[in-house]
């Protein structure tokens, strides 16, 4: 999906919901946006993730993603490549920057920027929001006409891609993680995040099951072919007591995948 906030092409169009949800985010020029948010944000609290993506036990994808955060106040940038057997196949490169406000726990994004590559195919998305409205302010290449597919001012109090991203993957104290649920727009593409109750486990460790699931602006042909994606979030405590999801494992078109954090 070049046009919108993750990668497309067919091929990789199965790792779609992969790149969103663990939604991907390294040794990309992201590396220096994230610097320069942090800059902008003197004494904004620091954090980021580095995953590597796996797919029957091969390194398919780096995939990092860096915020900061002052006061209810967020940017966060996130990036993808592919590596490995998927680079051989198709070079695959994502950056994102997003930014907005905490609410309730839930991210109310401000501005959403998503530039992607797949081959010798590009894409560019910018979304602003106004009153929760995403604004679609660029969209390219420009999309086919379809009646499958969905205007963004219809997609009132959706989330992008990446503050889902951040909200999903950000460290938290314990008894705040999981029981999430949201709809992402990505300018092209609604989607619906849902994260149950959390379930202790040994070690003083945490799982929370998850689903993300396809609502609209698809071609018929994806919708039939699946629609519903599951997946678990494994969190450990860090050694200042918070809890950090250290690996996602999920269920996708191309089989069994892991997020593994490096």
């Amino acid at each position: 999906m070049l046009t919108t906030a993750c990668p497309v092409g067919r091929p990789f169009a199965r790792l779609r919901f992969v790149a969103c949800l663990a939604l991907a985010l390294c040794s990309l020029p992201v590396q220096s946006l994230a610097q320069q948010a942090g800059a902008q944000q003197a004494g904004a609290q620091q954090e980021g993730g580095q995953f590597d993506l796996v797919l029957t036990g091969i390194t398919a994808a780096k995939l990092d993603f860096s915020a900061s955060q002052q006061g209810d106040s967020y940017v966060v940038t996130a990036g993808f490549a592919s590596t490995g057997l998927l680079a051989m196949l198709r070079r695959v490169r994502f950056e994102a920057r997003a930014e907005g406000v905490i609410r309730d726990g839930l991210p109310r994004p401000a501005r959403y920027e998503a530039r992607a590559e797949a081959g010798k195919r590009s894409g560019e998305t910018v979304m602003d929001y106004v009153d929760g409205l995403p604004q679609l302010r660029v969209d390219n290449p420009p999309r086919e006409v379809a009646d499958w597919q969905i205007a963004a001012g219809t997609q009132g109090g959706t989330v992008d891609p990446i503050s889902a991203l951040y909200i999903a993957l950000r460290d938290v104290v314990p008894g705040a993680e999981c029981s999430l649920s949201f709809r992402m727009f990505d300018g092209r593409r609604a989607t619906e995040l849902t994260i149950g109750p959390s379930r202790p486990e040994a070690g003083g460790g945490v799982t929370c099951a998850g689903e993300y699931r396809r609502i609209a602006g698809y071609p018929p042909e994806d919708m039939a072919e699946r629609t519903r994606f599951p997946f678990t979030l494994i969190y450990l405590p860090t050694e200042s007591g918070q809890l950090r999801v250290v690996e996602v494992t999920m269920d996708s078109l191309l089989g069994k995948a892991r997020l593994v954090r490096r």
